[in-house]
């Protein structure tokens, strides 16, 4: 399950969809992510995290970050890093993911998981793609709670628009 909130500037028209979540390709997701990450394509730190912690998880979850330098909006992945507080094992999940994708032996940690048996290793720190300046990041909830916005184009408050939920 996914949830998308569109913004948009009454003064310049800019808009903008915050997202959050992955949805039923979840599994899939994980896997690709964390390949990226082990192997250095997503950062030197990310590779170290996983080449010193092994059984260590990360958060591939999308959420909504804005520059606190040029304030930009970016959809990212959260990749903050998790370590295993119990003897939780992926690889002994049972049942399935949804039953459209079950992915019955596939290895990830979900959402659930790291708030179960994982404890915060590390955030990871975003860079905004426009200046390199510091993300400030939000998850839903508060993304949700949060209702002052402001356009990086014109400086205005953006409005937003209705909650759509969707995915897969």
């Amino acid at each position: 399950m996914g949830t998308v909130y569109p913004m948009i500037c009454d003064k310049c028209g800019h808009n903008f969809r915050a997202s959050f979540g992955v949805g039923f390709l979840f599994p899939s997701v994980y896997a690709e992510v964390t390949v990226s990450a082990k192997s250095g394509e997503l950062g030197a730190e990310l590779k170290k995290f996983f080449t010193e912690h092994p059984n260590g998880a990360i958060d591939v979850s999308n959420i909504f970050g804005v520059c606190k330098q040029c304030g930009e909006f970016d959809n990212v992945k959260n990749l903050s890093m998790y370590l295993p507080a119990d003897d939780f094992s992926p690889a002994e999940r049972q049942g399935r993911w949804s039953v459209a994708f079950p992915f019955e032996r596939a290895e990830y940690v979900a959402p659930k998981d790291l708030k179960e048996h994982y404890k915060l290793f590390a955030k990871y720190p975003h860079k905004c793609k426009h200046c390199g300046g510091e993300m400030e990041i939000f998850n839903e909830d508060d993304f949700a709670v949060k209702d002052n916005f402001e356009c990086p184009r014109c400086h205005n408050k953006l409005v937003p628009g209705d909650e759509i939920i969707f995915w897969d």
